[in-house]
């Protein structure tokens, strides 16, 4: 069980602070932090949640996932493009929660550098860290 499970786990006994979680740093539970941390040259974070990523256009221009300060599309793709993902903090429910632990793995495995050259392909059950 890592921290995701933990948090999981806990939202699942108290599904009415799933959106407090939420809003608290838009991530004060790790399930919900940015995925990145880049700043413009006006100090704006391009960087959002799942959520919110799932919520805006997935180029450059909106809202996306950084790895170590550069845009990646294709992440951010895959997110825009999952059907299982809420757009809004309202309709994330107990069902949700894996998927946003999911890319919250994913996002720790490829900041880490440990994505599996093999396949290219992120596996939750190797690539989790506590």
């Amino acid at each position: 069980m890592d921290k995701y499970d933990e948090q999981i786990a806990y939202l699942t006994e108290h599904p009415e602070d799933i959106r407090k979680a939420w809003c608290k740093n838009n991530g004060h539970l790790e399930l919900f932090k940015t995925l990145g941390d880049d700043i413009d040259r006006f100090g704006n974070i391009d960087a959002g949640c799942v959520s919110q990523i799932k919520g805006y256009s997935y180029t450059s221009a909106g809202c996306g996932v950084f790895i170590n300060g550069r845009f990646d599309e294709e992440f951010t793709k895959e997110i825009f493009n999952d059907p299982t993902v809420p757009e809004d903090v309202d309709f994330v429910t107990i069902e949700s929660l894996p998927r946003f632990a999911y890319y919250q793995r994913k996002y720790d495995a490829l900041v880490a550098g440990t994505v599996h050259e093999d396949d290219n392909d992120f596996h939750p059950d190797r690539d989790c860290y506590n």
